[in-house]
């Protein structure tokens, strides 16, 4: 088991978040992933991430992950807080 993430962390998790562009983000399959506007933020390539270069990028996989990772990021840290709120109102409940 993992210890707890302290506050800190989570407050350092949500600064890179606030810092990224708003979502959804998507990975076309084009080899971008991109905004809802179309604004490309990352590169990537289907298959083995060889596009003929001398350096590998991300496969198609790997882009999809990153992509839904703006969505799911603050889904995340959401349901941490709704459940530290509802351990310390069942340990508040337990002490009365």
């Amino acid at each position: 088991m993992t210890k707890p993430l302290e506050n800190h962390e989570l407050a350092a998790i949500r600064d890179r978040l606030n810092g990224c562009l708003d979502g959804p983000w998507v990975h076309r399959g084009e080899g971008f992933i991109e905004t809802r506007d179309r604004r490309i933020i990352g590169v990537t390539c289907a298959g083995n991430g060889d596009c003929g270069g001398a350096e590998k990028l991300p496969r198609a996989a790997h882009a999809q992950f990153l992509a839904a990772a703006r969505e799911d990021i603050p889904r995340l840290l959401d349901e941490i807080d709704r459940l530290r709120c509802e351990l310390e109102l069942l340990q508040t409940q337990s002490v009365s």
